[in-house]
């Protein structure tokens, strides 16, 4: 009887392992890899250096009630558009508070009956015909920015896109951290009446930009001891062709000799499969998200000089941005 019982209890620990294995291996997650073809196609492709920031109104004054009193009246709301000498707040003893230049009430501090004092803010008012994003580059890629180059903008609770100007770089740089980064102006340009101060916002300097130029997927491209190849379908067959390469961004190079538009290249691209929980038959494979195979482009580094983080993809083999509209 002794005997019979230990059997069963060690029947119960292997049951409780064989579960435990299963589970693990559920979880258990393998790298696949599938073949890819793809043609050669002329487009455009932009090296540009990725920020974020927040919008604000190129001009934002918070105006206060210049002396001690009583709110009598608020002639406004927060976010009406107001003119230049505009009545906003009377006080008690008859003092009208007036707006001190066109533009939008972005906030409101005080109500009828409230006591202020002089420096008392009252309210708020931005210049809404113009707007700015204060951001910051490291230093590793500041000697990349200056004033006038061309920025685009996302924001992204409109999901739409704007352009700009970078319109200031600053001399000094400020530490944090152990890093040092530098603070850039953006401008915004053309119809920014529908922004909000303080909406985030995605920036993209553009550093160079070319067009009318082959394109292939940045997967496709092979680094090697300064030298770049590509392998390309030639029949029944793939052969290693050397390419010159100039831009790049996350997901495409610009091919500038070695191919021409219409050749077919071929590459690895790798994915991931999660083992099956029931049993060991059968696996469901899920996309991996495009990993680089082994020696590829960006294990060699990114030819002249390209920066890490990955650029937004613009036109070519990229994703496609909100429009301007």
């Amino acid at each position: 009887m002794h005997n019979k019982k230990i059997n069963i209890l060690l029947c119960g620990l292997i049951g409780v392992l064989s579960l435990t294995g299963c589970s693990a291996n559920a979880d258990s997650k393998v790298e696949d890899s599938t073949t890819k073809e793809v043609e050669v196609t002329v487009g455009s492709i932009k090296e540009e250096i990725l920020l974020s920031g927040s919008v604000e109104a190129n001009k934002l004054t918070s105006v206060s009630s210049g002396e001690k009193s009583t709110v009598e009246e608020v002639y406004v709301q927060a976010n009406e558009e107001v003119l230049e000498g505009e009545d906003i707040i009377l006080l008690e003893n008859g003092n009208v508070i007036e707006a001190p230049f066109d533009g939008k009430i972005t906030k409101i501090s005080v109500s009828e009956g409230d006591s202020v004092d002089t420096n008392s803010s009252v309210f708020n008012i931005a210049d809404t015909s113009s707007f700015k994003i204060e951001t910051s580059v490291d230093e590793s890629e500041i000697t990349k920015v200056s004033v006038g180059q061309s920025v685009d903008v996302v924001v992204s609770a409109l999901n739409k896109a704007y352009e700009g100007k970078v319109t200031s770089v600053d001399a000094e740089g400020s530490s944090n951290g152990g890093s040092v980064s530098f603070g850039v102006e953006v401008t915004l340009e053309g119809d920014v009446s529908d922004l909000y101060t303080g909406m985030s916002s995605e920036i993209s300097i553009v550093i160079k930009e070319s067009n009318n130029t082959l394109l292939v997927p940045i997967q496709a491209v092979k680094g090697k001891g300064g030298k770049y190849t590509v392998s390309v379908k030639s029949g029944d067959e793939t052969k290693e062709v050397e390419v010159e390469v100039g831009l790049q961004n996350s997901t495409s190079v610009e091919i500038l000799s070695g191919l021409k538009e219409g050749d077919i290249v071929v590459y690895t691209q790798a994915t991931q499969s999660n083992n099956s929980s029931k049993g060991n038959s059968g696996k469901g494979e899920m996309p991996g998200g495009g990993n680089m195979p082994d020696g590829g482009f960006s294990g060699q580094g990114m030819p002249n000089g390209g920066h890490a983080g990955g650029s937004m993809p613009s036109g070519g083999q990229g994703g496609s941005r909100p429009s301007k509209e």
